[in-house]
C-alpha cells in the first residue's frame, strides 16, 4: 500500500513529467509548436499536421513531412518498377512510342521540318527500345550498337528547337552541352565527363543511364584559324571513347578537386547527337537550282549525298575517325517563306499566339492580320539572317512601341497588325477601358478612339 504521501509524490512527478512531453508536443505556446519528430521550434502555420488522437497530441512539421513523403515515395518506386539485375528502376514506366507516334507529335511543334522529324523518330524509337531491354535486365552485349547522329542546318531552321520537343516527348533524360566551352581534359573549360554527369540527378539515378547526350555548336571543335587550336583538336580525341560506347569514372560533384566521390557511366546505352550550322560551308548544291528569289523553294535545291556531306565535314576540319562514329550526318533544310507563315501561325506555341498570350497578361487583345503575317515571313525570309529566330525580332520590332506606351499602365486595348500596299506594316491601338477603373468599381467603358499607330515598312 502506498501511503497518502507518497501517492501525492508520485502524482506530482506524473505532472511534472506530463507537462514537459506537452511542452516538447508544442502545447505550451499559443502560436508555437514543437515538431515531435525533429524537435524544433516551428510556428502554428507551419506545422503540416497536428492532431489528438486517443488524447496524445503530436506535431509534424513541414520538413518532416517533405522527408517522409520522399522516402516513401522512393520506396513506392522501387515497389512499382522493381529492382532488375542492373538496378535500373523505372522500366515498367518506360513508354515506348512507334516511329509514327514521335513523327506525328514533333510534326506538331517542329514546322518544315518532315525530313529532319522522320530521322529523328526512327532514331528516338531505336534507344526506346534498347532502352527498355536494358532497364528489363537484358543482357547489353545482346542489344546492339547504339546509334550516334550529326544533324547539320544554317542557324534558325530548327536544330536545337527539334532537339527540345524530341526530349519533352520520349520521357528519357537528355543533358545539353555547349561545344563552345568544351575543352580536352586538363585545360580550363568543360569535358565530355561534365555533360555525362547532366544526365544524373544523382549518383543513385539509374534512368540517367539510358538517357541521350546532346551537344551543340559542334563545329566549334575545329579550328578555323591560321593557327591550330590544340584544346579543339583534343577535344574531338576526348569524345571518340563516349561515342565509341565505353565506361567512365567521373566526379559527383562540380569541383573537381574537392570531390572525392565517383561513379561509374557506361555511354554503350548513351547515344549523342550532334548539332552544327557550319556556316561558311556550302551545303547545297548550287547547279540545282531552278528558281531565283522568293519563289524558291526547298524541291529546287538538292541537298548534299550523306557520303559527300560527311566527306565535306571532315574538309571542314574534323577528323575522319571522328565522323566515322556518326552512323548518319542529317542535312536540315532551310524555311521557306511558307514555313514560316506557319511557325508564326502554329496553335502549338507559335510565335504569334506566344505574343498574343503576353499582351493578354497586360489586359490588351492582339491581333495579327493574314496579311501581315504574310508580310513578315516574307521579310525575315529576305533578309536571310536567323531564320525561324528572326521571325521573334520582326515582332518585337514592329510591338515594341506599343509594349512602351501601355504595359504596366493597366489600360485595355485592341492591338491589330496589319499590312498596307503602300506604306507597310502598321499597327492600331484602339483603347476601350481602364482595368484598374473596374477593379475599383467604376464599369465605365471609354470610348473606342485610335490612339496612335505605329509604321514599319518593308
Amino acid at each position: 500500500m502506498v501511503g497518502p504521501e507518497r501517492a501525492e509524490q508520485l502524482y506530482a512527478h506524473v505532472s511534472i513529467r506530463l507537462l514537459m512531453c506537452r511542452k516538447k508536443r508544442g502545447h505550451m505556446d499559443e502560436h508555437k509548436r514543437t515538431c515531435s519528430f525533429c524537435g524544433k521550434v516551428v510556428d502554428k502555420k507551419d506545422s503540416i499536421s497536428h492532431f489528438d488522437q486517443d488524447g496524445i497530441s503530436c506535431t509534424v512539421c513541414r520538413l518532416c513531412i517533405a522527408t517522409g513523403a520522399k522516402i516513401f515515395g522512393m520506396r513506392n518506386l522501387k515497389e512499382d518498377a522493381g529492382e532488375n539485375n542492373n538496378g535500373c528502376p523505372g522500366a515498367k514506366d518506360l513508354k515506348i512510342l512507334t516511329p509514327k507516334q514521335i513523327f506525328t507529335e514533333l510534326e506538331k511543334h517542329v514546322i518544315g521540318q518532315s525530313a529532319l522529324n522522320k530521322e529523328l523518330a526512327v532514331f528516338a524509337f531505336h534507344h526506346l527500345s534498347r532502352a527498355k531491354r536494358f532497364l528489363d535486365g537484358e543482357d547489353i552485349a545482346t542489344l546492339g550498337k547504339k546509334h550516334n547522329l550529326m544533324c547539320v542546318g544554317k542557324s534558325g531552321c530548327g536544330k536545337s528547337w527539334s532537339i527540345t520537343q524530341l526530349a519533352r516527348i520520349i520521357g528519357v533524360p537528355v543533358s545539353f552541352g555547349d561545344a563552345t566551352r568544351l575543352t580536352e581534359m586538363g585545360y580550363v573549360g568543360e569535358d565530355i565527363d561534365d555533360i555525362l554527369k547532366g544526365l544524373f540527378s544523382s549518383p543513385k539515378d539509374k534512368l540517367g543511364s539510358v538517357g541521350i547526350v546532346v551537344i551543340d555548336e559542334v563545329d566549334k571543335l575545329v579550328s578555323r584559324g591560321k593557327s591550330e587550336d590544340v584544346t579543339r583538336t583534343g577535344a574531338q580525341q576526348a569524345m571518340l571513347r563516349a561515342l565509341d560506347g565505353n565506361q567512365f569514372e567521373i566526379f559527383t560533384t562540380g569541383d573537381k578537386r574537392k570531390s572525392s566521390e565517383k561513379m561509374l557511366i557506361d555511354t554503350r546505352m548513351i547515344p549523342f547527337i550532334c548539332l552544327g550550322a557550319f556556316s561558311d560551308m556550302d551545303l547545297c548544291d548550287k547547279k540545282s537550282h531552278q528558281n531565283i528569289g522568293f519563289r524558291r523553294t526547298a524541291s529546287d535545291i538538292t541537298p548534299q549525298s550523306e557520303s559527300h556531306l560527311a566527306q565535306r565535314i571532315i574538309e571542314y576540319g574534323f577528323s575522319e575517325e571522328f565522323i566515322n562514329r556518326f552512323d548518319n550526318v542529317h542535312l536540315i533544310n532551310s524555311l521557306t517563306v511558307p514555313d514560316m507563315i506557319r511557325i508564326l501561325n502554329n496553335p502549338n506555341g507559335g510565335v504569334i499566339r506566344n505574343e498574343v498570350e503576353r499582351f493578354k497578361c497586360e489586359g490588351m487583345n492582339l491581333e495579327v492580320k493574314q496579311e501581315a503575317v504574310e508580310a513578315i515571313a516574307t521579310k525575315a525570309y529576305a533578309e536571310g539572317m536567323g531564320g525561324a529566330r528572326n521571325l521573334y525580332s520582326q515582332l518585337h520590332t514592329i510591338l515594341k512601341g506599343v509594349e512602351f506606351e501601355y504595359f504596366g499602365t493597366g489600360k485595355q486595348a485592341d492591338v491589330i497588325v496589319y499590312a498596307d500596299d503602300v506604306e507597310g506594316i502598321k499597327v492600331r491601338v484602339k483603347e476601350y477601358g481602364n482595368r484598374k477603373k473596374k477593379e475599383n468599381g467604376n464599369s465605365a467603358v471609354i470610348n473606342q478612339e485610335e490612339i496612335g499607330t505605329a509604321q514599319k515598312s518593308l
